[in-house]
């Protein structure tokens, strides 16, 4: 009976010993899953604050190029903005505006000088014989014939002024289609099956023309350069485009203006008119020059003899006489040049 009630206890003992290791085994694997989901999340988190830090340098990075963008653009706005209100810079070192307003004193100043010279001349004749100098440059003869040559001058550079402002004129008119004309000569080139090389230099040649900006400009940047767009440049251009399709045997249009034959007269043409106003603008800075040194030439110019002609009414009439005072009021100026 005892023996009996021994082994029953043993049993339950036993019983309880297992199922306590059972649940030793179990929380040791619970704790297990827990440490290693801690390791896990411990191992993401410098991977999380990298993105972080990622996401923070690209952020800099865009608005670093925004602020760069903006900057450019106000630069450009401000240059355009100085453009429109003073032109650009001429070859002499002004701007367009102040060549005009330098071009308006001048004629206002010589336009000044031909009406006092005129007002002088008028004033002597109505002194009549008692206007009797010792020299005979100073006669009203003489003095009439110096303000008709000055007005010729004047009006010699006026005219070859209008004479390159209209060569000016039809050279931008000539020019103005080119890079349209020749964006379908390079749209022919491709259709007609020319090489892949002769199509890069045609579109090369067609980029200059048009004023591209060469590389890879950064975005937002102005992609317009005026490096390859001048009146010679652009003769230069259509002499490449030309030589690009001899190159290409296959080429031909049935458009009379894409044929080979009238692009080469176009070029002709191209030159003749950097050729006419090239001479235009040296005929009318050559009367300029002319016509100021017959004004400002010292003892013999226009200005110069006017004012030697009052010193001698001066001397003749006396420095109180009504008749010096009548012509003391004409006053006359160099052209500043």
């Amino acid at each position: 009976m005892s023996t009996k009630i021994k082994t029953q206890q043993n049993g339950q003992v036993n019983g309880e010993f297992t199922e306590l290791a059972k649940n030793i085994k179990k929380t040791n694997a619970i704790a297990k899953e827990v440490m290693e989901e801690h390791k896990e999340a411990e191992a993401q988190q410098p991977s999380q604050e990298s993105q972080t830090l990622t996401n923070e340098a690209i952020k800099e990075v865009v608005n670093q190029a925004i602020q760069e963008h903006q900057a450019e653009q106000e630069k450009e706005s401000k240059k355009q903005a100085l453009q429109k209100k003073f032109g650009k810079k001429t070859k002499d070192g002004y701007s367009s505006a102040e060549a005009r307003k330098k071009r308006k004193l001048e004629e206002n100043s010589i336009n000044q000088n031909l009406t006092n010279g005129e007002g002088f001349v008028d004033t002597l004749i109505s002194f009549g014989p008692s206007w009797d100098p010792v020299l005979a440059t100073f006669t009203v003869a003489s003095l009439t014939l110096l303000l008709q040559t000055a007005r010729e001058h004047f009006d010699d550079v006026r005219e070859n002024r209008l004479e390159k402002t209209d060569t000016v004129g039809n050279r931008r008119e000539l020019f103005e289609p080119v890079p349209a004309l020749f964006t379908r000569v390079y749209n022919q080139i491709i259709a007609c099956g020319a090489s892949k090389s002769i199509i890069a230099s045609a579109k090369h040649t067609l980029d200059l023309m048009r004023g591209e900006r060469m590389g890879n400009p950064k975005p937002g940047a102005n992609t317009k350069s005026t490096s390859h767009v001048s009146d010679s440049d652009m003769v230069s251009h259509v002499a490449d485009f030309l030589v690009i399709l001899q190159k290409c045997p296959q080429y031909d249009s049935n458009q009379a203006e894409l044929k080979i034959p009238a692009l080469e007269t176009l070029k002709d043409n191209l030159q003749n008119e950097n050729s006419l106003v090239s001479k235009s603008k040296a005929n009318w800075k050559t009367s300029i020059k002319v016509r100021n040194k017959f004004f400002n030439a010292k003892n013999t110019g226009y200005v110069d003899t006017f004012q030697a002609a009052k010193r001698a009414a001066k001397a003749i009439y006396g420095g109180n006489s009504v008749e010096y005072h009548q012509l003391a009021q004409f006053v006359f100026r160099r052209i500043r040049s």
